[in-house]
């Protein structure tokens, strides 16, 4: 096949294809941030005398005590280790696909220690 006849070849089966049909995704506003650990998923975490200590820190830079900074810390990591998002970082917190789908039918953050002992 010559040159020209490839191209002719090409074109026909472009112009005479059949569409493929889609579906449309979900809407930016549900997927954007969904794996963000913010402050609606810190007010459900976290007491509320640290909830209010967090998001004062957040808007007003005031000093946060170390108490607080660890139940932030370990609400964060029990939220991590319950949602592994798509991100290749994260994943790697969880040991593996089996013990991933594992953590998320742990009935509490705690439980996911029970399950890699």
């Amino acid at each position: 096949m010559s040159g020209n006849e490839a191209r002719v070849q090409a074109i026909h089966e472009i112009v005479n294809r059949k569409p493929i049909s889609v579906s449309a995704p979900k809407p930016n506003s549900e997927i954007w941030a969904s794996d963000v650990f913010n402050l609606a998923k810190m007010e459900k975490a976290l007491p509320k005398a640290a909830f209010i200590a967090i998001r004062n820190t957040i808007h007003t830079s005031a000093k946060l005590e170390h108490e607080v900074a660890d139940l932030v810390a370990t609400a964060l990591k029990d939220w991590a280790l319950l949602n592994c998002g798509p991100c290749p970082s994260i994943r790697k917190c969880c040991l593996s696909s089996s013990s991933n789908a594992a953590i998320k039918k742990a009935p509490d953050p705690g439980a996911f220690f029970e399950l890699l002992s």
